[in-house]
């Protein structure tokens, strides 16, 4: 399992921020915003996002499975990790199937999302719950929510404004 990982952390310090990344970074700059993304890649926060929500973690980090210090994952990995705190074996800090999200990132995703004037869904397939939710929290409060996606999702006939684009184009066109 910490061989595919491996890999996956090679792949994701060899990744840089996309436009997209790096627009939602400058809306931050600008106007009070919260990122809430299931990646676990880290490039909103490399971008220059401050306030993110990982709901699904962070491959960047290890998680002892005793005391759960979160400790920094950079390559080359000495397999298995092992916690800084405690010296148990670690883990990827991401969700895997099953499992339930944190509950303290959720609780702050619903919160923002509750409270938000304006939702920007951008590239998820919004079936994945409870994210998929979300969205439809924000419209239940009266948000506007814009969903960027090529493709039709479940979230489409319901959205406030539909740009069928790839994130890129997309946010380069709603965020100078």
């Amino acid at each position: 399992m910490w061989r595919w990982y491996a890999e996956r952390l090679a792949a994701v310090e060899a990744a840089e921020p996309n436009e997209a990344h790096l627009a939602l970074a400058r809306l931050e700059r600008r106007r009070q915003l919260t990122v809430v993304t299931q990646n676990v890649d880290g490039l909103h926060r490399r971008a220059g996002s401050e306030n993110v929500i990982e709901l699904h973690g962070d491959l960047t980090r290890s998680r002892c499975e005793g005391c759960g210090q979160l400790d920094p994952l950079r390559t080359p990995l000495t397999l298995p990790p092992h916690c800084s705190r405690c010296g148990r074996r670690s883990r990827p800090n991401v969700v895997w199937f099953g499992e339930r999200l944190p509950s303290a990132a959720l609780d702050k995703a619903v919160a923002a999302f509750a409270t938000c004037q304006l939702a920007l869904v951008v590239g998820t397939s919004g079936v994945v719950e409870p994210a998929a939710s979300l969205a439809r929290l924000a419209l239940d409060r009266g948000a506007v929510v814009v969903e960027v996606n090529p493709e039709v999702t479940p979230l489409s006939a319901s959205a406030s404004v539909g740009l069928r684009m790839d994130a890129v184009p997309g946010l380069s066109a709603l965020i100078p």
